[in-house]
């Protein structure tokens, strides 16, 4: 998928914006297998428990390979997409595209970005559930803001030394 994107994004930017972005492919493989590790091993042990465990006396779980599977792979996906926020906020802010100052600006629309993201990509909608996944997309879009304002503070310093 981000070779598909890459190859659409990359002939309408000019030289420097495609080494930027093509340097930028390591971040965000390691950002995605990240982001899948941290929800196999954090998320999805939570997320199997609530399922089986929720109202157990009514309700009786009834896993078959096919649904748990694509269950896991959708969360899986979906997590691993979100850890991008990072990357891409870093990537914007080097074409100038976002400072981290709008970025502080704008954190009350990220929090609301956040929650509405996170009633896509959570498995469950109980309310834990919903504020763990916001809180997490929320802390991304904090790393991004830092991320992007010592990039920012970084190429001042290059520009003034030249």
């Amino acid at each position: 998928i981000t070779w598909q994107l890459l190859m659409f994004i990359i002939p309408g930017l000019t030289k420097i914006e495609q080494r930027g972005v093509l340097l930028s492919i390591p971040a965000v493989t390691f950002m995605f297998l990240f982001g899948v590790i941290f929800t196999w091993f954090i998320l999805m042990p939570a997320y199997t428990g609530f399922l089986s465990g929720f109202q157990s006396n009514v309700i009786k779980a009834n896993w078959t390979a096919d649904s748990y599977f694509g269950f896991v792979t959708s969360v899986l996906f979906w997590h691993g997409v979100a850890f991008e926020t990072p990357v891409l906020f870093f990537v914007l802010g080097k074409l100038g595209v976002v400072t981290g100052r709008m970025m502080r600006h704008y954190w009350r629309h990220a929090i609301l970005a956040s929650a509405i993201f996170a009633g896509f990509i959570a498995p469950t909608y109980d309310p834990l559930t919903m504020v763990l996944i916001t809180l997490i997309l929320f802390g991304l879009y904090m790393f991004s803001v830092l991320l992007v304002s010592v990039s920012a503070r970084n190429t001042r310093r290059r520009n003034a030394a030249i």
